[in-house]
């Protein structure tokens, strides 16, 4: 039985619980598969499903103007639209796949920035592979986005450094969407440089490092300073967590 029906309501149960993920899948693929080929018949078909702020927070974006203009640029594909929250819900929809893509991130506070670089990091973790865009209103981000270029230049925040990894710092959320306790403290590995001293330790996107030589690591920074800061000829030990448990990694 998937549907538990009273006079009042109608609720999954458990079963319907379990496979509507599995359903959704299935559906995305034979949608996916029609589109395949009725882009090969001729000109890009099938459907997009938009995800959209309500009007308030849309007001800086000319929508009608952006649907118009691709309409006439692509006909034959329908747009659907949809109002399923603020940017953190929708970035929820984007990475379980029920949405295609999002306006997300307006220009804002705090709380803006902190669901920006969370997108930005389930993005690097592969947990989603939907693109990132910004809408730049009056260049609003052009110093945040300067600042983040320095930072990578210069090797104190989030680049793949000599040792050819990109790390994050392990939020709560991040953690459970690994799997791993939300208490945990570490620098989460968000990106590899092929061939680089990290991919041949056995480092991969996902890993979290909780120590480096005997010492926890509780931030990014931390472990920036920890592998950058001091030399070691016979490289650095990494204790690390992963789909597979806890293991120590040399890097040199």
């Amino acid at each position: 039985m998937l549907f538990d029906r009273s006079t009042h309501s109608v609720k999954l149960t458990d079963a319907g619980g379990a496979l509507l993920p599995e359903a959704r899948a299935t559906l995305a693929a034979a949608q996916a598969a029609k589109d395949a080929v009725d882009e090969a018949r001729g000109g890009l078909r099938g459907t997009v499903v938009l995800g959209t702020m309500q009007a308030q927070g849309m007001r800086a974006v000319d929508l009608a103007g952006i649907l118009a203009a691709f309409r006439a640029e692509h006909p034959a594909v329908e747009v659907e639209i949809r109002h399923v929250g603020g940017s953190s819900e929708m970035a929820d929809e984007v990475r379980g796949g029920r949405l295609d893509l999002a306006f997300v991130a307006l220009p804002g506070g705090l709380g803006t920035l902190e669901e920006l670089f969370e997108v930005l990091t389930w993005r690097q973790l592969r947990l989603h592979g939907k693109p990132v865009a910004l809408l730049d209103v009056a260049g609003f981000w052009e110093p945040l986005l300067a600042f983040l270029d320095a930072r990578v230049a210069d090797g104190a925040a989030p680049g793949q450094g000599k040792i050819g990894m990109a790390l994050q710092t392990l939020t709560p959320d991040v953690a459970a969407s690994l799997g791993i306790d939300r208490a945990t403290k570490g620098a989460v590995i968000t990106d590899i440089v092929t061939g680089s001293p990290a991919e041949q330790a056995g480092l991969r996107p996902g890993d979290v490092i909780v120590e480096i030589d005997r010492r926890p690591v509780g931030s990014a920074d931390e472990a920036v300073s920890a592998l950058h800061g001091t030399s070691k000829s016979s490289g650095h030990l990494l204790r690390v967590r992963g789909p597979n448990g806890t293991r120590f990694v040399t890097v040199k």
